[in-house]
């Protein structure tokens, strides 16, 4: 009897451990409605198979318990299928992510985009490998599904970290520059070099490099001196955030157009639409034309505020 209490509590022990390894929380969607002459389950092998590539692979060496993971969502569209290659296709991202902010139900997003070059192949029930030593891996096509949503991870992790200590992720956002620099690579991969504006490669780039050191030092102010502070100390958390859009706004002017602003910018809109009418209303209407720059996509949005 003894012997079987032990046995049970070293395996209650192993699957606590278990559950409180790994890092995300995925939701994963494969949508593929455009497609037809393939049998749906292979996409529903695929969906599943990527929600347990995110949620069951340790990414990072931290400890993360239950109520820690990160939420996110990863949808991926399956648009046509790639006439060159047997069972490849052209498909888009989706990807969202949040962190939730203290003393509220509120999860505020940190990062909300569509990477529109994903390209890949795919046989049901192949497994969905990644090996950060072997990036490429054997078939280009392949490899590129693993690599690119093994790159959101941790681009994932790395913003989650540095909005709650300063530059803690460095080492994920590294990594997801490391695959960048060792990407797979063929005529059907698309979206890892320089060669863009807005892709894979800049993202990385912006956020790490030294230009672009003040972005994060703002990300991390808005997020733990700000929207942390909301519940408790709302005058001054505001005037943190305000400070920000300030900050932004000259390292906009530095560096104009980069994949960095547009990214923070595509994640972040909705919630300025939201803060900006509780600043004082001449820090207001500085604050929204500031923010018009930076984001000109949502500037009439913003202007909208003013009246």
């Amino acid at each position: 009897m003894e012997i079987k209490k032990i046995i049970l509590a070293c395996a209650s022990t192993i699957l606590l451990n278990n559950t409180q390894a790994q890092e995300m929380n995925a939701t994963v969607i494969v949508n593929a409605n455009a497609i037809t002459g393939v049998d749906a389950g292979v996409f529903k092998t695929l969906q599943q198979s990527l929600q347990n590539f995110i949620n069951q692979r340790k990414w990072t060496n931290a400890e993360y318990a239950t109520n820690e993971k990160i939420d996110c969502n990863f949808q991926l569209t399956i648009t046509k299928k790639m006439l060159s290659t047997e069972n490849a296709y052209e498909c888009k991202l989706n990807v969202q992510a949040g962190r939730d902010i203290y003393g509220t139900s509120y999860s505020s997003p940190i990062i909300n985009l569509q990477d529109p070059e994903v390209n890949i192949r795919y046989l049901q029930f192949q497994p969905i490998d990644f090996n950060e030593n072997r990036i490429s891996g054997a078939d280009a096509l392949t490899s590129n599904l693993s690599a690119i949503v093994a790159y959101y991870v941790y681009m994932i992790l790395g913003l989650h970290q540095d909005s709650y200590k300063l530059k803690s992720g460095t080492i994920s956002l590294a990594k997801a520059q490391n695959i960048v620099n060792n990407a797979p690579e063929s005529g059907g991969v698309n979206g890892w070099k320089a060669d863009g504006k807005n892709n894979r490669y800049w993202k990385i780039d912006n956020l790490l490099s030294p230009r672009f050191t003040g972005f994060r030092e703002q990300f991390y102010a808005y997020h733990r001196d700000g929207l942390d502070q909301m519940s408790t100390k709302p005058k001054e958390a505001l005037e943190v955030i305000n400070t920000c859009i300030e900050n932004l706004s000259v390292l906009n002017s530095e560096n104009p157009n980069t994949a960095l602003i547009t990214l923070y910018f595509s994640t972040k809109s909705e919630e300025y639409l939201q803060m900006i009418p509780q600043l004082e209303a001449t820090k207001k209407d500085k604050a929204i034309n500031k923010i018009s720059i930076m984001d000109v996509t949502n500037a009439t949005k913003y202007r909208a505020l003013l009246k």
